[in-house]
């Protein structure tokens, strides 16, 4: 996938990110980041485009200490995956407290993982309930963490983890954001 968005992007959020977590994956940030961005550019909805870099790159620093969990070669025990899915919660509140964000900035962080079908958490927000930011950023997390090798799987080819994000247009994404994407990655 190419980015079409030719925009310097400043590297501050990444210098907090690291301060916090040094085992986080700064790479994997600055790609949601990116195609957070773009996404964005391309659904046309005005949404502050620094806000919207900040956010998804620190979209997990709830997982600060959760990376034992990250690379374990095997599914999550129930009680590791309620640690995981506690992370947008602590996220947030991290945050919140570090940088002193909006609410609504907050929010983004917090929901990043809220499905559009209400089936997703913290919260089980469904729609256009969810906040903008999130909703973007869950679409250029997806489709990053599938093309990335993880410890008990290799990375999807680009082409794979495209239908994936479009097969679920209406369900996990918003299917206008979807197409979005889609325009962006044809």
């Amino acid at each position: 996938m190419s980015s079409a968005s030719s925009l310097l992007l400043p590297p501050e959020p990444i210098a907090h990110l690291r301060a916090y977590d040094p085992q986080a994956d700064a790479g994997h940030a600055v790609r949601v980041a990116q195609l957070s961005l773009d996404i964005a550019r391309v659904f046309g909805e005005p949404v502050d485009r620094d806000d919207l870099y900040l956010v998804a790159c620190l979209h997990d620093l709830g997982k600060a200490d959760l990376h034992h969990l990250a690379r374990l070669p095997r599914p999550l025990t129930p009680d590791e995956r309620a640690a995981m899915e506690a992370h947008p919660r602590r996220g947030a509140e991290m945050v919140e407290s570090f940088i002193g964000v909006s609410a609504p900035v907050k929010s983004w962080v917090l929901h990043h993982h809220e499905r559009y079908d209400g089936r997703g958490y913290p919260h089980g927000m469904a729609g256009e309930d969810i906040p903008l930011g999130a909703r973007i950023i869950a679409i250029a997390d997806v489709y990053d963490a599938l093309t990335s090798d993880r410890p008990y799987r290799p990375g999807w080819g680009p082409g794979e983890a495209r239908a994936y994000v479009l097969d679920q247009a209406g369900t996990r994404f918003d299917p206008h954001l979807t197409l979005a994407f889609e325009l962006l990655t044809a």
